[in-house]
């Protein structure tokens, strides 16, 4: 249940003429897993200590979808609810973690904004460290880090670019499975009924790039899922 250290392992390995290879960073790698283990059991506690709380909340009016196609990255909002270092605000243009993409960052006022989370129809901001001068009804000014915003754009229309030059490579029986897009990188998985070979991959990363050095005039629109199904097929 807790594992087996890699060095018995090896030993056990080693009685079997079988060589294993353990990556030298392996206990910097296990490090990691266990913050990000005891980072997701916090988030888990914090969701269950505020729900209740939001639940009595209106719904925040989310100004991300209003202004998804400018450059607006700064905003005026007015506390509704301030518990600890978690704040909920009447208005936001901070985008919550949702679909496998990563959350903004940024500030409000001077108080650095590291989360941000949506329970129901609420965002809540999680702050690095709780600010004591905040109050409920305090009109604040909010800040979204531009740089990781446009990082995670980038990489998640890159995520629609590949799919679609997958469909075109592969055939329209791919469809997405999944994705990641933090501001390192972003991922796509993609539903295929064998491994790609490396020239499947070079043909879609081929087409790929062709669509973007071809720079596509870009029309922008918000539907429904359902109209947006009936339009377009997907």
């Amino acid at each position: 249940s807790r594992g087996i250290p890699p060095e018995v392992v090896q030993d056990i390995a080693k009685q079997q003429n079988v060589n294993v290879n353990v990556p030298g960073d392996f206990y910097v790698k296990l490090g990691e897993l266990k913050e990000r283990s005891m980072a997701t059991k916090e988030k888990s506690t914090m969701i269950k200590t505020v729900t209740e709380e939001v639940s009595r909340l209106p719904p925040t009016e989310l100004l991300y979808y209003d202004h998804s196609f400018s450059n607006t990255k700064e905003f005026n909002a007015k506390i509704l609810m301030v518990k600890d270092k978690y704040v909920v605000l009447d208005q936001t243009l901070f985008y919550p973690t949702s679909g496998g993409q990563l959350n903004d960052t940024g500030w409000i006022e001077n108080s650095e904004v590291i989360d941000v989370i949506k329970i129901g129809n609420v965002v809540i901001h999680v702050l690095k460290k709780p600010n004591k001068q905040f109050k409920i009804g305090d009109s604040v000014h909010c800040k979204i880090n531009k740089q990781r915003r446009f990082a995670l754009v980038r990489h998640h229309t890159a995520t629609h670019i590949i799919n679609a030059a997958a469909r075109k490579v592969l055939g329209n029986h791919v469809w997405q499975a999944g994705t990641e897009k933090t501001p390192e990188h972003a991922r796509l998985d993609i539903t295929h009924f064998r491994n790609l070979s490396q020239e499947e991959i070079w043909k879609i990363e081929d087409l790929a790039n062709k669509i973007v050095m071809e720079n596509r005039p870009i029309s922008k629109s918000i539907y429904d899922r359902s109209e947006a199904e009936c339009k377009f097929g997907f």
